[in-house]
């Protein structure tokens, strides 16, 4: 779905819309793209697609350019404002992955890290892109192989 990041030379953050049974609304709706190594975020525009389009639930990707996708202390802290923010407008922040070379990191791995009291509830390590299947979509667990978590597009 955004395995296009992997390469891009600057970063590019998208927010995936889900409805309440976790099913992708739409395609991913790019919020902002910014320089080699930063990107400006407003904590307000990562939500007007999801309040416009009336999503249950948000999941926010970005790249590095760098190839690397471990989180910067500026992703942890701009995945807690957020999450914050979703709180307060009843729109949970599922995860925030962030797209590297060949590999991704999420949130949801290290939730109390990322989010502390705003914990994100799943437990599940994306280590390939998401991907794209027929109607499925979904990502797939690095120690099995297996698609981890089906979700079907409308």
């Amino acid at each position: 779905m955004l395995r296009h990041l992997e390469k891009e030379p600057q970063e590019y953050l998208y927010v995936i819309l889900l409805n309440t049974k976790n099913r992708i609304i739409g395609k991913p709706v790019e919020v902002y793209h910014g320089s080699l190594n930063m990107s400006l975020i407003r904590v307000g525009e990562v939500f007007r697609a999801a309040i416009v389009r009336n999503a249950a639930s948000i999941i926010i990707a970005h790249n590095h350019p760098s190839g690397d996708p471990v989180p910067s202390p500026e992703d942890i802290a701009v995945t807690r404002e957020i999450a914050k923010a979703g709180k307060l407008l009843d729109i949970q922040l599922l995860d925030h992955i962030i797209i590297g070379a060949g590999n991704v990191y999420a949130a949801c791995q290290t939730a109390d890290v990322w989010l502390g009291e705003h914990s994100i509830h799943n437990t599940v390590y994306w280590t390939k892109p998401v991907i794209t299947s027929g109607t499925n979509q979904g990502v797939v667990d690095r120690g099995t192989g297996n698609v981890v978590r089906n979700m079907r597009a409308p």
